[in-house]
């Protein structure tokens, strides 16, 4: 929630400037991606779970921190589609196994199609 990451923002900033007299620390935030969530039965929701399933792949909701929220913070519905593998998210020894982009890549434009369809039937884009 909002409020348990302003807690824990809160927290780790006292504990990250509490005066120590060999370390001077200063914060400048970067930008802000506030939480977004889109209901499992939203179309776009729906089109994207449906790619997955056809590509032998399970379609897994979960809250994480994505490029999505922005959008979701402009009133755009949005979706994160991860197929690939990989570690050190955010460090310099980040990595990926580029095995699964051309699977990622169809399940991201079966995704976009998909939702097109279900607009033009009349669903809710």
């Amino acid at each position: 929630s909002a409020a348990a990451l302003a807690d824990l923002e809160e927290r780790a900033r006292h504990l990250v400037c509490a005066p120590r007299a060999e370390i001077m620390v200063a914060i400048e935030e970067l930008g802000r991606r506030p939480a977004g969530e889109l209901a499992q039965t939203h179309p776009l929701a729906r089109a994207a779970a449906s790619a997955l399933r056809a590509a032998g792949l399970p379609a897994v909701f979960t809250a994480a921190s994505t490029d999505a929220n922005a959008a979701h913070a402009a009133g755009v519905p949005a979706v994160a589609i991860g197929v690939a593998t990989g570690g050190g998210e955010h460090t310099p020894g980040e990595w990926i196994d580029t095995a699964q982009l051309g699977t990622g890549l169809r399940c991201a434009a079966a995704t976009i199609t998909g939702w097109e369809r279900r607009a033009r039937e009349g669903g809710c884009a």
